[in-house]
């Protein structure tokens, strides 16, 4: 029998009443098939043979069918690949017979193989050709380790991690740069002016000193009822990317 198609996997949507799920390419042994089922929550678990399924069709090269034990629930996916370990066990001696069952058997072995690597080799992270990225074809990569070097992909809690620092930080100096202001703590300059903050109410007057440059960072700027900012000779308040709103 030969190899009529190309394809080693096959695909069901699941709907909590199908048990019956044919296929079309051909398999030596009831054990080369690994069935898959993703369930409604999306959630991946490896089916035993003779426990949560039965096979047809081993030698059949117009394929077979997996018969569940019970319905699946859906909406999910069933997933049937062949997957043979790589080995050869058919011995062919001298002047014995060649029989061309026998010799058909391992070629189509081979060929599975073949198809085998092919079916993996799909579903890889590829580089398109001509280009010098790779191209995941909208899907999700996981198990990604956080980035060390600078050039590293970064992992969604890297990132959750240094929003949160950078936050916390801005929170700090805001409350510290406040203290300032109000006059509960003395004046420290900082790497922009001696008074700044971040995108907060000005609740207590402040004046600037002389010849010195007040950085707010916006985009809105918001002076608390009955307070004052007052402005000193050679002074300037910059607000960035915002408006005062007084």
């Amino acid at each position: 029998m030969t190899i009529n198609t190309i394809s080693s996997i096959a695909e069901f949507d699941t709907n909590g009443v199908t048990t019956n799920f044919p296929f079309y390419f051909k398999f030596l042994a009831n054990e080369d098939l690994v069935v898959n089922y993703v369930d409604p929550l999306g959630v991946s678990s490896t089916l035993t043979l003779g426990t949560h399924y039965t096979v047809n069709g081993a030698g059949n090269g117009q394929g077979g069918s997996i018969v569940t034990t019970s319905a699946l629930a859906g909406p999910g996916q069933l997933v049937v690949s062949r997957e043979m370990e790589a080995f050869q066990q058919t011995s062919l001696r001298n002047q014995g017979k060649f029989l061309a069952e026998v010799h058909e058997d391992v070629f189509d072995k081979l060929t599975m193989l073949i198809q085998q690597g092919l079916a993996t080799f799909t579903r890889a992270l590829k580089r398109p050709l001509g280009r010098d990225y790779f191209f995941a074809e909208n899907r999700r990569i996981t198990s990604v380790k956080d980035p060390i070097s600078t050039q590293d992909a970064a992992t969604k809690s890297s990132v959750e991690r240094a929003v949160s620092i950078e936050a916390a930080a801005r929170a700090a100096a805001d409350a510290n740069l406040q203290a300032q202001m109000s006059g509960s703590i003395p004046p420290v300059a900082s790497p922009f002016s001696e008074i700044s903050w971040h995108g907060q109410i000005v609740q207590s007057s402040v004046t600037i000193p002389p010849n010195k440059n007040a950085w707010s960072f916006g985009p809105v700027m918001s002076v608390a009822a009955g307070q004052v900012i007052t402005i000193s000779d050679g002074s300037f308040w910059t607000i960035a990317d915002g408006e005062l709103n007084s």
